[in-house]
């Protein structure tokens, strides 16, 4: 016998790893125990009988040659991990009986090219589809509330994605990575974006932030290489776009500007905080001005800016701005024009050491 049950078949235990090929579960079976199948390299098909209503947290994870899984219409829930690093499995149907997936349940699976959400589950948890690398489309029903942290990390394939109005929260890094992504429309239902959403998304062009959001984090855009465009509803309260540069409503605070900018860019003027990351990866840009209004700037602002050729800083008493430590520290090849009569000043300033050169403008 390969695998252990409880004695009354009810719940299975575990099976064991030297399995090859086919596996069917008796019928009496209602649980599937915890990493039940972990690692169980040699099956190639799982039978799931309908007696089934819960699978365990990483089930089958590791299952590395299992190509395809038939979920029953008895499952209400997929736990953690379940298939996590199912690196041959290319197709699963899941039933509309379910109504939770747990974290990482589908992460490296990198085989997988399409699935569909079931139309009761209302949360795509942390790293759900994680490192899913040819998953070319996805499925989300009206019934999803919000898509948490690195749920879509890495999807490389994934080249458009549409995400219904019931979605309210869109988590950190959720489309991290996802290279091929294109085009993507946010609901208006959107609140928050948080930290880093949507960076590494070389692909992106354009996206609009829609009229309800209030929040944006860290580094939401940070490191689209193609993005150029970030268009703002007009009847958003909280954001306004203006010389392509992304702001607080009245400009008080620079939150970013889009990785594909080239050339010279110019903060407003009634600025007086640059976000943390602002500039992050926006390679082509070569010159920034910044205005003696600003106050203070965050942490990574400049990373990944490297033709940054001139940074021209108005501030004539740069004691008084807050700057993150080494937050010029890799602006090597760029020269910091500072005005008449302050040369000494950010000369002698340990902040401002990171600087190809220091030069007053004439």
């Amino acid at each position: 016998m390969d695998t252990s049950d409880s004695r009354d078949f009810t719940k299975l235990i575990c099976c064991l790893s030297r399995k090859q090929g086919k596996c069917k579960i008796v019928d009496q079976t209602t649980y599937i125990f915890e990493y039940a199948f972990e690692n169980c390299k040699l099956l190639t098909s799982i039978e799931i009988p309908n007696s089934v209503t819960e699978i365990g947290t990483g089930a089958f994870s590791g299952c590395s040659v299992l190509t395809s899984m038939v979920i029953p219409n008895s499952v209400t829930h997929i736990g953690a991990h379940t298939f996590e690093k199912c690196s041959s499995l290319e197709y699963i149907k899941i039933p509309n009986s379910v109504v939770g997936i747990g974290a990482y349940a589908f992460a490296d699976c990198s085989a997988l090219t399409f699935i569909e959400i079931p139309s009761e589950v209302s949360c795509i948890c942390a790293y759900t589809f994680a490192g899913c690398s040819i998953l070319a489309s996805v499925d989300i029903p009206n019934s999803v509330r919000c898509i948490l942290d690195n749920a879509f990390e890495n999807c490389n394939t994934l080249t458009s994605i549409e995400i219904p109005h019931s979605v309210k929260e869109i988590g950190q890094y959720t489309f991290k990575g996802c290279s091929s992504l294109k085009s993507i429309l946010l609901p208006d239902s959107i609140t928050l974006i948080a930290d880093g959403a949507f960076s590494y998304c070389s692909s992106l062009s354009s996206i609009g932030i829609p009229k309800n959001v209030i929040e944006l984090g860290y580094g939401a855009f940070a490191c689209c290489s193609s993005l150029v465009n970030i268009d703002v509803s007009r009847y958003n309260e909280t954001f306004v776009n203006v010389d392509g540069l992304l702001y607080t409503k009245f400009l008080e605070e620079l939150i970013c500007c889009p990785s594909g900018m080239q050339g010279e860019c110019k903060i407003a003027n009634q600025t007086k905080r640059i976000f943390p990351g602002a500039f992050a990866g926006c390679f082509l840009l070569t010159s920034i001005e910044i205005p003696d209004s600003v106050e203070s700037i965050g942490e990574e602002v400049f990373k990944g800016c490297t033709n940054l050729k001139e940074i021209y800083l108005r501030n004539e008493h740069p004691e008084k701005i807050y700057i993150v430590d080494n937050v010029f520290s890799n602006l090597t090849n760029c020269i910091l024009y500072v005005p008449i009569g302050t040369g000494y000043a950010y000369r002698h300033d340990e902040r401002f050491k990171g600087f190809k050169e220091i030069k007053t403008e004439r």
